[in-house]
């Protein structure tokens, strides 16, 4: 397996309220080799090899998992999807492999978009943080292997969109005032001022987006240094965050029936609920979210809810499933069993909530 327990996303950050996870990808070719698209299978083993040899030199090399696609279960693999390591569209019938640090906050995958794509997670609002790990296994990587780059553009990638620094940030985030209030085509366009893209979050395989949550990240790598790039992701972001605090107060106050409603429903199906899908419990969990940011709700944490978009998602719960000892664990894996699970799980997170209008 992958890991055994993802231990960032349970972690305390700044704005969790709003933000659940920051993101930083860094894309890095290596000189000699064709972009993975257009790579032979024999070139693209030896990208592993040398990529793999290079973490074997390290002193910390046991706090990394060297796992090749085609030797990794079908469970992994989902959990890795989940996760948005693996994305749709990848290279066929070329060697690919993940190394994985052990608290699965540090993903580096070969031979997937690029030759080597390092993705960096912490909880909250932290572009810094996710940049400063990454760029530091970053930059171990460059004094022992040469990238592909140019004087004049910068390093090369096999998307035009990140050629330049290759950097790309992002945070997910819980925008109910900006739904509820209507106010998303504006947010959008001062997004697209900021040099940002805003899409909903979609679980892997589905075209349901998800809730309220939606994700922001930088649109271009081109032209900046990677500390002023930084620094205008997080300007960017925080100019939402603050939209949305002063929209959920405001619909708060134009709304306090309708929500008082709503947090009531989405308690009575979390605390009683037998099966639930992915879609409806983030919505329920969200929801809640919601109450207690406004001071409505009690026993429960941002740090719980923004969890579970994890612990909620099919890979996550099957592998608990797999290895637990409760009372599912013995029957046949299906969706039945999961959605029971799932709806188990949410049942243990919300059993403390109260309302407290």
């Amino acid at each position: 397996m992958i890991s055994r327990l993802d231990g960032w996303y349970t972690e305390n950050g700044p704005n969790t309220d709003i933000v659940l996870y920051s993101r930083c990808d860094i894309a890095r070719n290596i000189s000699g080799f064709l972009f993975p698209n257009k790579i032979s299978l024999c070139d693209s083993v030896d990208v592993v090899s040398l990529v793999f040899s290079f973490f074997c030199s390290l002193g910390d090399s046991a706090y990394f998992k060297k796992l090749k696609l085609r030797a990794i279960d079908p469970l992994s693999i989902k959990l890795l999807e989940e996760k948005g390591i693996l994305l749709p569209d990848m290279p066929e019938k070329i060697e690919k492999a993940v190394l994985v640090h052990e608290n699965g906050s540090l993903y580096i995958g070969l031979n997937l978009e690029d030759h080597v794509n390092i993705t960096s997670f912490a909880a909250g609002m932290d572009p810094e943080e996710v940049y400063a790990r990454a760029s530091f296994m970053e930059v171990k990587m460059r004094e022992k292997i040469k990238f592909a780059e140019d004087r004049d553009l910068g390093f090369l990638t096999s998307n035009l969109m990140e050629i330049g620094t290759g950097v790309k940030f992002s945070v997910l985030c819980s925008l109910p005032g900006v739904l509820y209030s209507n106010c998303l085509g504006s947010v959008l366009e001062l997004t697209k001022q900021s040099n940002l893209n805003v899409a909903g979050y979609y679980s892997p395989n589905s075209k349901n987006s998800i809730g309220a949550l939606f994700l922001i990240s930088s649109a271009v790598s081109a032209g900046d240094n990677e500390d002023i790039q930084t620094a205008d992701f997080i300007a960017g972001v925080n100019t939402i965050i603050e939209i949305e605090r002063e929209k959920r107060k405001n619909f708060l106050d134009e709304n306090t029936l309708k929500v008082e409603d709503m947090l009531r429903r989405a308690i009575a199906i979390a605390q009683s609920a037998k099966l639930m899908d992915f879609k409806e419990a983030a919505d329920i969990v969200f929801k809640i979210k919601f109450g207690l940011n406004m001071g409505l709700i009690t026993g429960i944490t941002n740090e719980e809810c923004n969890s579970m978009i994890f612990k909620s998602q099919m890979g996550h719960l099957a592998f608990l499933l797999l290895n637990s000892h409760m009372g599912l664990a013995d029957r046949n894996l299906s969706d039945f069993s999961i959605e029971e699970y799932r709806a188990r799980t949410i049942q243990e997170l919300c059993s403390k909530v109260r309302i407290i209008m």
